[in-house]
C-alpha cells in the first residue's frame, strides 16, 4: 500500500463529510467498485483490495493494540513486532502457488 493510499484511507470519511459534490464524486471514483443508486439508496460493491482492508483491519488493530499493551521497554523490539504484524498483512499472495 502506498503512502498516498494510506493517507486517503485515514482521511476519506472526514473529507467526504466536509466535501462538496465534486469531492464526494472523486472519493467514490477512487474507491472503485460498483455503485448503484436506486430509490434514493446508494449500494456499493467493494473492490477486492478494499474488501480485504475492511475485513482485516479489526484483526490488525487488535494485534497492534496487544503489542502496545505489553508496555515493552525496548523500543526496537516493539517496532520489530509491529513491523512483523504489518508485513504479514501486506504480504502479497502468490497468484500461482507452488504447493
Amino acid at each position: 500500500m502506498t503512502e498516498d493510499v494510506f493517507r486517503f484511507a485515514c482521511h476519506a470519511a472526514e473529507t467526504f463529510a466536509l466535501g462538496d459534490i465534486q469531492t464526494k464524486r472523486e472519493i467514490f471514483n477512487a474507491l472503485g467498485g460498483k455503485f448503484v443508486l436506486k430509490d434514493r439508496t446508494l449500494s456499493f460493491e467493494q473492490e477486492p483490495w478494499f474488501k480485504k482492508i475492511s475485513e482485516e483491519y479489526p484483526i490488525i488493530q487488535q494485534q497492534l493494540q496487544e503489542v502496545r499493551n505489553k508496555k515493552i521497554t525496548n523500543l526496537y523490539l516493539e517496532m520489530v513486532q509491529i513491523g512483523n504484524i504489518l508485513q504479514n498483512w501486506y504480504t502479497r499472495r502468490d497468484s500461482n502457488p507452488r504447493s
